[in-house]
């Protein structure tokens, strides 16, 4: 009791609880759920991309998928503690998770003012992160956990403690569950502090030995009780993470500035660790300290770096923004302003810090900075959690968005699936979807995710009837016969169309798999090399692979930025052409067809054998990158399709 209240009677106790109870709660989601309602008319086939796999997420764990085996997405089996979407969830998860949320923003915010030495300057960050960092932070959730865990690791780093290596297994499990590739970095941050710990004697060697293992050995387990086939559930988020940093890269006309002031940051606050931890006078005698001061530069560049990568690989004003918003977390989370005495520069450099995120936040167009409404306000929230249902955030039905009748009887309850991507169409009308291993087709971005989707449609596995369009605006532009071209083969040998309809200026067929439909196989029957900018004219029948080799540099690019762009050009027999963003995994996965297709009614033309215009008759393809990234050959290996 006495300790109590010497806690109370200290007034920099009381300053520090009230900024970290009132942060902690203004970054608090300010709804409880995301409800999903029916499509709007206007753009519905393109507005139904991200939509599409919100929906499907809930959907393949409702049906009960194995994740890395039937399923595979950038997301993990509990995606919707990101999404917000509580579709066959329990309402319970979401409290426990925004409880613990809440708990390590408290933890962050009054540990940071408790150990400051400078406490006017604590509040001022403190009080900037709250207003800058997102309360709706959906995608990047596990991005902001990734800062929480780096601030755990930073705490047990001083002196560690039960409390902090328990956090930080639970963390690891969260993100190992929420969004792998964030978690398998994050993995490596907590290894990289143990080893600190390890190797000087920080602690005990047999308990951090067993703290090492414990995230694993829980890991294991939870992948038994949510359905996950380890291996694949890691091979996938591999891919997916490669195959995203080679083909979803934007070049926004603001991107050259905005990497100029997310560079200026990070150098920012990594100079003013590395200044604050190892510009020491005898630094290189003390072992400890030189290898400790090491580890957690690494953790604060490594962190915001990935960070760097989520926002200005895929570098719309959105993605670059999250940079910026988030990234703020850092300068807690690192604790460069903890511990030690009163430092001169520690305002100034603190200014410096939030200079390029408020221009930022001006120029990249976000009117709602801030967002204070969505801090403050939270009785949306409480409202959701008073009315929460498995099914309360299902608001699809009824919809505008109906298939003929005619369709829907002709499918009845058989298995289908969509091309390429619109799933919302699907459970709008209350078909009985099943999913391909890589639900959409735009995220099929290297040969091991299109070989999982070949497989699935090359068993018994394959759904009965595929819905398929062609839009006329892809991702990204670009060329959608070839985002999943071993599929197309699927469709043109084993499926037959049975009927067509348009739905809001959208064209959809109805493929039927056929009663004889058997799998398609590719006989490897020639492999050569040839210069990079040969034509490759295609023959009816034959499907090619083509390797490019990147050279030095373009390796390098690719960490630090992105893949270098390539294009695919497509050149028709009267000498028009068109060109598409395509990539080096995509082109291993392979191209084909004498024809090009550019909408529904060109493949609808293919599917039926009938004769496409001769306009449409490609002459030749041609890998086209750009600047000298790649060296001078390719590779082609040539099949015939069977």
């Amino acid at each position: 009791m006495s300790a109590l209240k010497n806690f109370f009677s200290d007034r920099t106790n009381l300053i520090g609880l009230v900024l970290a109870l009132v942060g902690a709660f203004m970054l608090l989601s300010p709804i409880f759920q995301i409800p999903l309602g029916p499509l709007p008319a206007e753009e519905y086939m393109f507005s139904s991309v991200d939509a599409s796999w919100v929906i499907a997420l809930n959907h393949a764990k409702n049906i009960g998928v194995t994740w890395g085996e039937d399923f595979n997405f950038t997301y993990g089996p509990l995606f919707y503690l990101a999404t917000r979407f509580g579709w066959g969830c329990s309402k319970y998860a979401f409290i426990a998770y925004d409880i613990f949320y809440f708990l390590n923003l408290f933890a962050v915010f009054f540990i940071t003012y408790k150990k400051s030495p400078d406490k006017l300057l604590a509040a001022f960050i403190i009080v900037a992160v709250v207003l800058i960092t997102p309360a709706r932070i959906g995608g990047v959730n596990a991005l902001v956990w990734s800062l929480l865990l780096i601030f755990w690791l930073r705490q047990n780093m001083e002196k560690p403690n039960w409390v902090y290596y328990l956090l930080q297994s639970l963390i690891l499990c969260m993100l190992f569950l929420i969004k792998l590739n964030t978690g398998l970095t994050s993995f490596v941050f907590y290894y990289a502090s143990l080893s600190y710990i390890f190797f000087f004697r920080k602690d005990n060697r047999i308990r951090v030995i067993l703290y090492a293992l414990l995230p694993v050995v829980l890991s294991v387990i939870l992948a038994q009780v949510l359905n996950i086939s380890l291996k694949g559930y890691l091979v996938s988020a591999v891919n997916m993470v490669s195959g995203h940093n080679e083909i979803m890269y934007l070049e926004d006309p603001l991107i050259g500035q905005m990497t100029l002031l997310a560079v200026f940051f990070m150098l920012l606050l990594t100079g003013a660790v590395a200044y604050r931890l190892l510009w020491k006078k005898g630094i290189f005698s003390h072992w400890d300290e030189l290898y400790k001061g090491l580890v957690i530069l690494f953790l604060c560049s490594a962190g915001l770096f990935v960070i760097y990568k989520q926002g200005f690989v895929r570098a719309d004003l959105g993605h670059m923004l999250e940079f910026f918003k988030c990234a703020t977390l850092m300068i807690l989370c690192i604790c460069v302003f903890q511990g030690g005495e009163r430092k001169k520069w520690g305002l100034p450099v603190a200014l410096l810090l939030f200079v390029p995120v408020a221009y930022a936040g001006v120029k990249l167009g976000q009117g709602n900075f801030f967002a204070f409404e969505n801090k403050w306000n939270k009785s949306g929230y409480f409202k959701g959690m008073a009315d929460f249902t498995p099914e309360s955030g299902l608001l699809i039905h009824p919809n505008n968005n109906q298939i003929p009748s005619t369709v829907k009887s002709k499918i009845g309850n058989s298995t289908v699936d969509m091309y390429p991507w619109n799933a919302y169409m699907l459970l709008e009308n209350k078909l009985n979807y099943s999913p391909r291993p890589v639900m959409q087709t735009y995220v099929s971005y290297t040969k091991y995710l299109e070989d999982l989707n070949f497989a699935h449609y090359n068993s018994d596995k394959a759904p009965e009837f595929v819905l398929y369009a062609y839009p006329e605006l892809n991702v990204d532009d670009r060329y959608l016969l070839f985002d999943e071209p071993k599929i197309h083969l699927a469709f043109l040998k084993n499926y037959i169309q049975v009927d067509a309809f348009d739905l809001h200026g959208t064209r959809f067929l109805v493929l039927q798999k056929k009663k004889d439909a058997k799998p398609v196989q590719l006989e490897l029957v020639k492999e050569y090399a040839m210069l990079l900018d040969s034509p490759i004219v295609p023959k009816e029948g034959v499907y090619y692979e083509v390797e490019l080799y990147k050279n030095l540099g373009a390796k390098i690019e690719g960490i630090l930025t992105h893949a270098p762009a390539v294009k695919l050009e497509i050149r028709d027999m009267t000498n028009g052409k068109k060109d598409y963003k395509t990539s080096v995994p995509l082109l291993q996965t392979g191209i084909f067809c004498t024809r090009h297709i550019q909408s529904t009614q060109d493949f609808e033309g293919l599917m039926k054998k009938d004769t496409v215009d001769k306009i449409k008759q490609v002459k030749y393809y041609k890998i086209r990158p750009t600047g000298d990234d790649f060296k001078d050959k390719i590779r082609v290996r040539e099949y015939t399709i069977k």
